[in-house]
């Protein structure tokens, strides 16, 4: 049977579907990771971060799920005995980059020594939006995905006045690595 997305479950029901210990946010069997179990007071960006924490077995877990090819499902605890089904998912990488880890620029947990990033895979019971077929094609769209990602914004002001400076050093624009100049580009751009 599987599991209804956003329906909870107690530790002892998600046991009995897929195996692993109890106590764990990792549970395994035989080696493999079977589902992950996470709470957001510790993971705060869970299901699509989690900070992998710095006991022994918790980091050989989190590096055999990331290097696990098959989805997990996922629940969020909601309460002492209540787990929600939030969806598949499937590792997309483990990084240990410090700049990823410090607490203070990104609310990690102070003992988290990785961090293990997360991608749903598409959820069958989940409504989807209706979205309108071109006539004569039969497909289906790629799955939705939500990805929280920074993004560097570039001031106008500094843009326009980086062309202004090339504009009079060059009496053109163009670039700095390959000196490609505007006037050089094809018509049809």
């Amino acid at each position: 049977m599987p599991f209804s997305l956003r329906s909870r479950y107690t530790r002892q029901q998600i046991h009995a579907q897929v195996g692993g210990d109890l106590q764990s946010y990792l549970p395994h069997t035989g080696g493999k990771v079977v589902c992950g179990c996470f709470d957001p007071t510790m993971n705060a960006r869970a299901p699509f971060e989690i900070d992998v924490g710095n006991l022994p077995d918790v980091i050989r877990y989190a590096d055999r799920l990331a290097n696990q090819n098959s989805p997990i499902p996922v629940f969020l605890k909601r309460s002492s005995f209540e787990w929600e089904f939030v969806g598949d998912f499937v590792p997309d990488r483990l990084t240990r980059d410090p700049d990823d880890l410090h607490p203070a620029k990104t609310n990690r947990r102070p003992d988290a020594v990785a961090v293990l990033y997360l991608s749903e895979v598409d959820p069958v019971s989940r409504p989807q939006d209706e979205e309108v077929t071109p006539v004569g094609v039969e497909a289906e769209e790629g799955r939705q995905v939500l990805r929280d990602h920074l993004a560097r914004e570039r001031s106008p002001q500094l843009a326009e006045a980086k062309r202004r400076a090339c504009r009079a050093e060059h009496g053109r624009l163009q670039c700095e690595a390959c000196g490609l100049a505007d006037s050089e580009l094809p018509s049809a751009l």
